[in-house]
């Protein structure tokens, strides 16, 4: 147990002393007095799991000023409970105050942890350290990071490494042979028409999520397929569509007359062709933009879903193949049998 209001000297106790800090009581030992307290820990239940901001708050009782905090230093050890301990120093932190003692906040870092998580943070006084003539522990606190909840995951097929976007989900495309296309010049040009090269090529600004991939299978070139991987923040229903790009006007007979078929598939399943006129014209941010519905997937919070793209090589009357993306909308009602197809 702590002594109460009293200067600990040389008991190896530490003091508690009511109102002076901003949280009420606070902790003090006095390792320039020969004190040396024992390590505390402070465990903490969090109700709400989430992020959280953490701040320490170490006392000083002189002036509140740069110097004099180094004439009469106040350091505090303190770490979360598994790591190794730190010297504190209240001009490490911001000056928020005199509640009683002098207040200063620390910034920690952030945490995460789930509903009902239990942290635990270690505490010491500064015996030992030149210098320090008082450690002051005035508590802690944290504050949760506001939570960006996306009821629409827009997924452009531009970026070719994780990207996340604000509210957490991940994703990126690649060939489905990683292996044999490790460098994005193996398999991707831009801006560039690709005529038997074998790649897709990639432009910017002409889809309705920024970048778009194409091939010209009318132009003899068969690109390799392409993975789009999705990492789920957040679990749920979701409805899917999927994105499909044609270069002429936007009407049903020129859209068969220069066709721009698009092979497609949830990974694991079998590869279906589509082409504009299966979807709902949407717009042109710059390509015709034809919007298919897939049905709708069930996600666990931080599930990986990949789908399977490729060009319609092949293909009669196939002129070009253009991915535009996909984009994914939380379903509060979806049926529980339906899935993508």
């Amino acid at each position: 147990m702590p002594t109460l209001n009293a200067k600990v000297d040389g008991n190896g106790l530490w003091n508690q002393r009511e109102k002076l800090g901003p949280y009420g009581p606070i902790l003090e030992s006095f390792p320039g007095n020969n004190n040396d307290a024992m390590p505390l820990r402070t465990s903490v239940v969090f109700v709400k799991g989430g992020n959280y901001e953490v701040y320490l708050n170490i006392g000083d009782t002189g002036q509140a000023n740069f110097d004099e905090n180094v004439t009469n230093s106040c350091y505090l050890y303190f770490a979360p409970e598994g790591q190794e301990l730190k010297l504190y120093h209240p001009n490490d932190g911001e000056f928020k105050g005199t509640p009683g003692y002098n207040n200063y906040e620390i910034a920690m870092g952030e945490i995460a942890v789930q509903d009902g998580e239990q942290k635990d943070f270690l505490i010491d006084d500064t015996f030992g350290v030149a210098g320090s003539t008082r450690s002051v522990y005035l508590g802690m606190r944290f504050v949760l990071k506001a939570e960006v909840v996306l009821t629409e995951i827009q997924i452009s097929p531009g970026p070719h490494e994780m990207f996340t976007d604000m509210g957490g989900n991940q994703y990126y495309t690649w060939p489905v042979d990683a292996a044999a296309y490790p460098a994005l010049a193996d398999w991707l040009t831009l801006n560039a028409r690709v005529d038997g090269n074998g790649k897709w090529n990639q432009r910017d600004k002409l889809g309705p999520y920024g970048p778009i991939l194409e091939s010209f299978p009318g132009s003899n070139n068969d690109a390799m397929p392409l993975r789009t991987t999705v990492i789920f923040a957040r679990g749920g229903k979701y409805d899917a569509y999927l994105s499909v790009g044609d270069t002429g006007q936007a009407n049903f007979d020129e859209n068969v007359t220069n066709s721009c078929f698009l092979y497609f598939a949830p990974e694991g399943q079998e590869l279906k062709l589509y082409h504009p006129n299966d979807g709902e014209f949407k717009g042109t941010p710059g390509y015709n933009d034809y919007e298919m519905s897939l049905g709708t997937i069930t996600v666990a919070d931080g599930e990986q879903k990949s789908f399977i793209i490729d060009d319609s090589f092949g293909v009669a009357g196939s002129t070009r193949s253009v991915y535009l993306g996909m984009r994914f909308v939380v379903n509060e009602t979806a049926v529980e049998f339906w899935s993508l197809y």
